[in-house]
């Protein structure tokens, strides 16, 4: 069906950085006495005004549900009021009755995805019915009957066609169903893939490939930033706000289907540009079940030009997914009324590395050079060009003692080959229970817990240079949904998701740092935090050392309450709803505590050199400041965000060719605040500079980066 569309924007939205500091602040010259306007996070969104010639749009809500709507009409043509319509699940047996209004049209909102009939039924006509109708998730199906004259006990059942076109919606997006979820190859079984089959997606580098191991790099859809997709799992919050990742990537076993929604989607949905809906599988009457395994071993790998020897790779992948009824014998018989999914999918990869790698040569590591070697302290050239090792740095005798690997190959791309096997386990489970409560509605309740770990080299001497994973996630959704009468649907639904993402280095020997007598420093660091110092040199030298950046942490606990209320009155159709979330952002990227240090041989005309002799021309590690927690290291923050989103819509067929759809939804997010007071911002104002804001003791003043040298080569003990 063509049809017109006309889009009026009665406000932009406007979200803003949530980490902005106040807009509006005058401060004096030492930061004292702040006075900051709080931001409103508040914008109108989507006011949409939508014509359409022949469409009735329905009620969606950011549900995990469709609608069925359509018009009866007799064999002449004419209208039918007060004629029966059943929808029935094909795969539950779930019902529901609704009665043709005085312009013959109906309306089933809030419909569980599914297959479906729908029937009609009046005095005088046969029973028409169309059966097979495939509804998808924010679908609204357009299924209109004709009755032909006779009686109600003849049925005359009309099979829908396998293609439907979607004519009552100018939403722009892309459903990917359940057999293209699980038929299509997919590396490393990661939904996300499917998301390229839609135009407009495109994978892009970012934070979130690294800081958030495997849930896939940064998407950018249509040209919007890689933080504006919003991740709904069963209509509920799966966000990692963090870094905008989906905080679960359910098994594609557990997947029922997916919309990806990129423009124009109705004002029900909201918070980000793009949203991608992901419906978890329920069961139906009937069993199914698999057993899965997937193998890729490097036996089946090729070695590539470079390579002495083919890497080794074990990557396995198995698990099992069954659903169906609850029946217990002689004691209960769930078949219509109550289901059951339960899936669990685990992973183990052990990933080869084969690298070639520049380092130093045990003789340029004992002092001895084949170039000239200026001594700092003289500006002479070393007898025979040798680096006595009595002036060694302290970081330098832990380095020769414990960094530095001895060369095993001689070729022009390096004289050290790293080959190492790097860990990924995987395991997620998720669970669902599905129950017909009769006349008090559908309840559904849903589980899903995962835990990741992972290494990865982050220097060429394994293991001390290696970074460590470890990521929990768990995420549940309980939701309700209630008729009153044949016109009014509610659904309620509330859930809760924590997202955990930790990265950590390999812990350096207490012993070890104790011999660098370092100044200035966090003492009582965790293992996780007390990394090696790294170092790293011009002239094609591997890093070394432990890993840079090795330590953040993240902690994301969400609650989420909605409701969505749906009345058909006449020839309108009225949606309203509201959306609720409050969570805490916690998070640490306080890093390098012990030092990162770079030598580019400006003191002695050699990196080497320079390094052995400590003369460093950059050096970064974090401090303790003022804005430290306590006997805490790092600078760990919990900041408090709360989002608040309530809308209304009206569906209203003005004629039977012409149908207004009216939607207003208000988005607003609190300033975040930190639990413990303690933010800081750059104050471009103040000629004194630094950072400013307000310490634990709630004096406000100013506190600028500073960089202490940790070993000054004047003193190199």
């Amino acid at each position: 069906m063509i049809f017109m569309k006309s889009i009026v924007n009665i406000a932009a939205q406007s979200n803003g950085n949530v980490f902005s500091p106040p807009e509006a602040s005058v401060w004096d010259h030492t930061c004292g006495a702040a006075v900051a306007h709080a931001m409103k996070r508040t914008s109108l969104v989507c006011a949409l005004v939508s014509i359409l010639l022949g469409a009735s749009i329905g009620a969606k809500a950011q549900t995990a549900t469709g609608q069925i709507t359509g018009t009866i009409k007799d064999a002449t043509g004419a209208v039918v009021p007060g004629a029966k319509v059943t929808v029935t699940s094909e795969q539950t047996g779930f019902t529901r009755d609704t009665v043709s209004n005085g312009s013959g049209d109906y309306s089933f909102a809030l419909l569980p995805v599914g297959v479906y009939s729908v029937s009609a039924a009046q005095q005088g006509f046969q029973t028409a019915k169309q059966s097979g109708i495939q509804l998808n998730v924010t679908q609204v199906a357009r299924i209109d009957l004709q009755l032909a004259a006779g009686a109600t006990t003849q049925t005359i059942d009309v099979k829908a066609s396998t293609i439907a076109v979607e004519t009552e919606t100018s939403s722009v997006g892309q459903v990917v169903t359940q057999r293209q979820v699980t038929q299509l190859p997919l590396n490393g079984r990661n939904f996300l893939q499917l998301l390229f089959l839609g135009a407009g997606a495109v994978q892009t580098s970012g934070e979130q490939g690294s800081m958030r191991q495997g849930e896939g790099d940064a998407i950018s859809i249509n040209g919007s930033r890689p933080t504006s997709n919003n991740y709904l799992l069963d209509g509920m919050v799966n966000t990692d706000t963090s870094l905008n990742t989906p905080a679960v990537v359910l098994s594609v076993d557990a997947i029922q289907e997916f919309k990806e929604q990129t423009a124009t989607y109705s004002a029900e949905y909201g918070f980000s540009a793009n949203q991608i809906n992901i419906i978890s599988r329920g069961g139906t009457n009937d069993f199914h079940g698999a057993l899965f395994a997937f193998d890729r071993n490097d036996a089946f790998d090729a070695r590539s030009y470079f390579q002495a020897n083919i890497p080794p790779l074990r990557q396995n992948q198995f698990g099992f997914v069954i659903d169906g009824p609850i029946y217990i014998p002689k004691l209960y018989n769930g078949k219509n009324k109550t289901f059951f999914m339960a899936n669990f999918e685990g992973t183990r990869i052990r990933q080869g590395i084969d690298s070639l790698n520049l380092v130093p040569t045990p003789a340029e590591l004992s002092g001895h050079f084949t170039t000239t070697i200026i001594d700092p302290t003289t500006g002479l050239p070393f007898q025979n060009n040798t680096v006595p090792q009595d002036r060694y740095s302290r970081l330098a005798r832990l380095g020769v003692q414990k960094f530095f690997p001895a060369p095993n190959v001689d070729l022009a791309e390096g004289n050290y080959r790293q080959t190492t096997s790097l860990p990924n386990d995987v395991n997620q489970q998720t669970y669902r229970i599905d129950q017909n409560l009769g006349k008090f509605g559908t309840i559904f309740g849903r589980g899903t817990v995962s835990d990741y770990s992972s290494q990865n080299s982050g220097s060429v001497n394994v293991p001390l240079g290696n970074n460590f994973f470890v990521e929990d996630t768990t995420n549940w959704a309980v939701s309700h949904t209630i008729t009153f009468g044949p016109n009014i649907v509610n659904q309620f639904r509330f859930g809760y998701l924590e997202a955990t993402a930790n990265q950590g280095g390999y812990p350096a020997d207490p012993n070890d740092i104790a011999s660098l007598a370092l100044t200035g420093v966090f003492t009582n660091l965790s293992p996780a935090q007390r990394v090696y110092p790294s170092i790293g040199m011009t002239g094609g030298y591997s890093g070394v050392g432990g890993a840079v950046n090795a330590y953040t942490t993240s902690n994301q606990p969400m609650w989420e309450f909605a409701d969505s209320l749906t009345i058909v009155r006449g020839n309108h159709t009225l949606g309203m709803g509201v959306e609720y979330r409050q969570w805490s952002l916690n998070r640490d990227l306080a890093d390098n505590f012990l030092g990162n240090f770079s030598f580019n041989g400006f003191a002695t005309g050699n990196p080497v050199a320079d390094m052995l002799l400590g003369y460093y021309n950059d050096a970064a590690v974090f401090q303790p400041g003022g804005f430290g927690v306590g006997d805490q290291a790092g600078n760990p923050r919990q900041f408090k965000l709360k989002y608040l989103a309530p809308y209304f819509q009206d569906d209203w067929k003005v004629t039977p060719s012409l149908t207004l759809n009216l939607g207003l939804r208000w988005d607003w997010r609190s300033v975040p605040y930190e639990a413990h007071n303690r933010m800081g911002w750059l104050d471009v104002t103040n000629p004194a500079g630094g950072l400013c804001g307000r310490s634990v003791a709630g004096n406000e003043r100013y506190h600028r980066w500073q960089l202490l040298p940790l070993l000054r080569p004047e003193q190199p003990g």
